[in-house]
């Protein structure tokens, strides 16, 4: 209970199902703090669970929400939901990666593959003036919450600083 005195936000990050949402949701609902929901989703735009946008928003509905992101997906699957999270409510945006390539049946074993880029592999040629675009271009859809994930670098996050919203 003391620490809830010095917590503005609860960020509940790579989210894969409505069960999973609901349930973390409920666990922290009695600090009645703002909550940003991140949702990991896939190549298809559905979460791992084969949900929708439109699932998770009569789920949080109920909740204390603040935003949503995307979170840690790459550029073309936050471009693919950007429709979907125009429609909401809330602000959003993305946590992106510049993993080169994530399989749709990828499950992270720290026993095997202690280094995911060893089996994802990093994108050589997303730069930080290739980020500095992409997060340029997603603002102008309506994009608010902007972020990087795995192997997003301080330069990439340096090169949007003077970014105008």
């Amino acid at each position: 209970k003391i620490l809830e005195h010095y917590v503005d936000l609860y960020y509940l990050d790579v989210l894969s199902s409505v069960k999973e949402i609901k349930i973390a949701l409920e666990a922290i609902k009695e600090f009645n703090k703002p909550v940003l929901i991140g949702l990991h989703f896939r190549k298809n735009g559905l979460l791992p669970s084969k949900e929708n946008i439109s699932d998770v928003n009569k789920v949080i509905k109920h909740f204390n929400c603040c935003g949503i992101i995307a979170a840690c997906v790459s550029p073309e699957i936050v471009e693919l939901v950007l429709p979907d999270f125009q429609k909401q409510n809330l602000p959003y945006g993305f946590k992106v990666n510049a993993f080169e390539n994530i399989p749709e049946d990828f499950i992270i074993d720290p026993v095997s593959s202690p280094q995911p880029t060893s089996v994802l592999g990093i994108r050589k040629n997303f730069n930080p003036n290739i980020f500095k675009s992409f997060v340029s271009k997603t603002t102008k859809h309506g994009a608010r919450l902007l972020g990087g994930c795995c192997e997003i670098k301080p330069e990439h996050i340096q090169s949007i600083k003077n970014i105008v919203l």
